[in-house]
């Protein structure tokens, strides 16, 4: 019984992470990698998170940034 849970548990989790892994097709950074990439503190990125001058993604209870986005930020 434990295994034919575990075994429907990852059947759900993989249909249901699919959508998410191929809308994140480019490399997804940590708050610390972001900030450390922008080259500005994570209090300086949630700022500028909850301004919208970039987008987090909140997986579960990780927030991520998509690279790609973080580069269009820098762009303007």
């Amino acid at each position: 019984l434990t295994q034919q849970l575990l075994n429907a548990l990852k059947g759900v989790l993989a249909t249901s992470l699919q959508p998410v892994l191929e809308e994140t097709e480019d490399e997804l950074l940590t708050r610390e990698e972001a900030s450390n990439y922008l080259k500005v503190s994570k209090a300086t990125l949630n700022n500028w998170s909850n301004l919208g001058v970039v987008k987090k993604h909140k997986i579960g209870n990780m927030v991520r940034y998509k690279k790609s986005e973080l580069q269009n930020a820098l762009i303007g």
